[in-house]
């Protein structure tokens, strides 16, 4: 199935409604699929030739299945280098997430990347992941997720993905949005963190998520660099690097989370 972003996130206008199997067994949306409506929200607003170079997203409460939401966005600066933006999703009488974004436009300029992706082999040298239990259904309906071994005391996770249902060819751009569907991986060197250190029985809640865009990613796959730089005092701070499967340095990600017992 080959599904366009607005159609694979549920967003009709200002209207979101998120679709089934979107949701855990609480009725609450996973955050890359809140960062990837709230990118979404923000490219639609960009003005023509422009496109969102980052973003800054903060999860203020769960979003839930239903009912259904609805997208605020502002335009605070518009020039013809750049927009500037700030949104949110309101679900009820509540907001539950909010956050801020630059659009820009390209330049005709030389560039210089300091970053080069890991010495990793192709997707097809490795496995693909499967969700245990079943209880997060979009998990192996939506990705194709591939784990690169690394050491298990460590926090680098590496990971290659795609997305099953949206339209990305070969030689094909990702939507932006679609990167958020993908950013929220970088949760996993967290959980490897908090795992680590405070044992089996403890997880990560997502506090916010940062986006910087390098370049648009040309698909199908993603190789994610996830790691996790620090936790103390009950917060743990992950880092991400994306890479197209050309080793174009795509966009750089940054977690804050909240380490908390699973109950």
């Amino acid at each position: 199935m080959n599904l366009m972003i607005d159609e694979l996130l549920g967003i009709d206008g200002d209207t979101l409604r998120p679709p089934s199997g979107w949701g855990n067994m609480w009725g609450a949306t996973f955050g890359g699929y809140v960062a990837a409506v709230m990118l979404q929200s923000f490219e639609r607003n960009a003005p023509e030739g422009q496109s969102v170079a980052g973003a800054h997203i903060a999860f203020a409460r769960p979003l839930r299945t239903e009912p259904e939401a609805r997208l605020v966005v502002d335009v605070h600066h518009r020039g013809r280098s750049g927009a500037a933006f700030s949104g949110r999703i309101d679900q009820g009488d509540a907001t539950t997430t909010a956050g801020i974004a630059w659009a820009t436009v390209e330049a005709d300029q030389p560039s210089r990347v300091e970053v080069s992706p890991p010495d990793v082999g192709p997707p097809e040298a490795y496995e693909r992941n499967v969700s245990r239990g079943g209880e997060n259904t979009f998990v192996d309906r939506d990705f194709d997720m591939r784990r690169v071994p690394t050491p298990e005391d460590g926090t680098l996770m590496l990971q290659w993905m795609r997305l099953t249902r949206l339209r990305v060819e070969d030689g094909e751009s990702w939507p932006v949005a679609a990167l958020g569907l993908v950013a929220d991986m970088v949760g996993a060197g967290q959980y490897r963190a908090a795992q680590l250190t405070a044992g089996e029985k403890y997880g990560a809640l997502s506090l916010d998520l940062t986006i910087h865009v390098a370049a648009i990613p040309r698909g199908p796959w993603l190789l994610g660099v996830f790691e996790n730089l620090a936790l103390d005092r009950g917060r743990t701070i992950g880092r991400g690097l994306l890479y197209d499967q050309h080793g174009t340095f795509a966009a750089s990600l940054t977690q804050q989370s909240l380490v908390r017992a699973i109950r």
